[in-house]
């Protein structure tokens, strides 16, 4: 059985036998020599806890901690969750397999087992790209319901999911969006403000602090100016470089008056711009748009023409920025925008109206 180079496993197991046995195994027919053992289930969460494993191949039937409760406790930890873990054990019930299942487990090997039933679980979990096949299934329904705005039936999918792997961060943001969806956006300014409270990595950080920004978006065109304000705060602190955050705090300060409070705001967002990479061409196009309908035309040119320096041939980013020209009332430059979004994307109906509106010719 060929697997990948240095993959580490943890084996938890209260016999002594069953651990060596388990070893010979791994050495010998998987070719795995980073393995570390435990002999019961609090034991290997500690040794999990002090260092990553690409996989851990634990008993269920174990005095202080059980398998079963050793698996709960992983699929809770915000740094943890992701392990793929094999419970291997003589409970061969459906409703025993059901239960492991359900917490959270990645396969499944009944005692006593022969080397090649172990050899073909151990292949397949190296190459399981999710966490769990419970987990998955929920999220693969809850796909289909949303490509069918079922967007309640996806909500119960999600929430199915997360009462499998609850420290699943990408899921609950999958919730935040299908909540949003439904118009629920009390529900998902709970569910995120909750979220990011505790622990994520930094990509979902970042889109947690973003979807915040939309909410405060909600409710700032709806004059709640008091409730937008709170919304954007909420999404820098969790994430200092959320710019749009502090763009959105300019602008409600903007709306109330606090206009030298509102420079700040502006400033900072100004200076961080600077350090933002090529991924973000997204996030800059939405500042500028964000500027272009506060009446601030001219720093959506700014941010734009300095994007496009690095993203050059972007047609949505040319688009808005002859969007930006118009407000300016800068017909010539706007017509040119569109016509450049125009050679790279033939299709932009958008653009093809803004020309015809400013020169009368679609082309």
């Amino acid at each position: 059985m060929a697997v990948p180079k240095k993959i580490s496993v943890l084996v938890i197991d209260d016999d002594q036998t069953m651990r060596n046995a388990i070893i010979s195994l791994l050495k010998s027919d998987a070719g795995i020599q980073d393995i570390s053992t435990a002999d019961n289930g609090l034991h290997g969460w500690k040794a999990l806890s002090e260092k990553p494993f690409d996989f851990v191949l634990v008993d269920w039937m174990m005095p202080v901690m059980d398998g079963y409760n050793f698996v709960k406790t992983v699929r809770r930890d915000a740094s943890r969750h992701k392990t793929k873990i094999i419970m291997i054990t003589s409970k061969k019930g459906v409703n025993d397999v059901s239960d492991a299942m359900n917490v959270g487990i990645t396969s499944y090997i009944i005692k006593p087992f022969d080397k090649e039933t172990f050899a073909r679980k151990i292949q397949y979990v190296l190459g399981y790209s999710g966490i769990s096949p419970k987990e998955t299934e929920f999220l693969e329904e809850a796909e289909k319901y949303l490509a069918e705005e079922e967007y309640g039936k996806a909500l119960n999918c999600y929430s199915k999911a997360l009462d499998i792997v609850p420290a699943n961060a990408e899921v609950k943001l999958k919730l935040v969006a299908a909540f949003m969806k439904k118009l629920e956006f009390d529900k998902a300014y709970l569910a995120l403000s909750e979220m990011m409270k505790g622990e994520m990595p930094k990509e979902i950080l970042k889109a947690s602090s973003a979807a915040m920004v939309k909410l405060g978006d909600i409710d700032f065109a709806k004059d709640m100016f008091k409730e937008s304000a709170a919304k954007y705060r909420e999404a820098v602190t969790a994430d200092p470089s959320q710019i749009e955050g502090h763009i959105g705090l300019g602008e409600v300060d903007m709306k109330l008056g606090n206009v030298e409070s509102a420079k700040k705001h502006f400033e900072q967002a100004e200076t961080m711009l600077l350090d933002v990479g090529e991924n973000d061409v997204t996030m800059l196009n939405n500042i500028a748009i964000r500027h272009r309908r506060a009446g601030r035309a001219a720093d959506a040119v700014k941010v734009l023409e300095s994007t496009l320096k690095w993203a050059q041939g972007n047609p949505y980013l040319l688009y808005n920025l002859g969007r930006a020209y118009l407000d300016l009332d800068q017909m010539n430059m706007a017509a040119a925008c569109f016509r450049d979004a125009l050679k790279i994307n033939p299709g932009m109906k958008d653009a093809q109206r803004m020309l015809m509106l400013i020169t009368g010719n679609a082309g």
